[in-house]
């Protein structure tokens, strides 16, 4: 069977990844070179029409990605998917605009996906939210990956 995922990048050509080191519940996301065979860096983004958002899905881990509150600074982690399948509006995103995207949370349009620090930013940077800055770090690019 084939499937389509997901390579999330920024301007830098790194790749929204989870840290090698940690693939549990409460890990961090990073940026990583960008490897379309790495499956920490493949991601499937799952519709959720009742927060008219989506989740940011890792298949091969069976974990989604979220911030770890509304807060700006705050870290995008890894959390285990819910029994019920049931995700609230801080735990969805939104992806905005035109290519590159901003990603933002569906729950708090003021926090987007962001590699801390300013614009370019190297291996291992932590990912977290923050307010729109239009810099370089906050918009992101998909790139369809056929696995399987």
């Amino acid at each position: 069977m084939t499937n389509i995922v997901y390579q999330i990048t920024m301007g830098t050509g790194l790749a929204l990844a989870i840290d090698g080191n940690s693939h549990q519940a409460g890990s961090q996301l990073i940026l990583n070179t960008a490897s379309p065979s790495d499956p920490d860096q493949l991601w499937s983004l799952v519709s959720y029409p009742a927060t008219r958002g989506i989740i940011l899905l890792n298949p091969y881990r069976g974990l989604y990605a979220a911030p770890a509150s509304g807060d700006n600074g705050a870290a995008v982690q890894l959390f285990d998917l819910p029994e019920n399948l049931t995700f609230d509006a801080a735990h969805t995103w939104e992806i905005v605009s035109d290519a590159p995207y901003p990603v933002r949370i569906v729950g708090n349009t003021d926090q987007n996906l962001n590699a801390a620090g300013n614009d370019w930013q190297p291996i291992s940077t932590r990912i977290i939210v923050w307010g729109w800055d239009s810099g370089l770090n906050e918009v992101w690019s998909f790139k369809p990956v056929r696995t399987g």
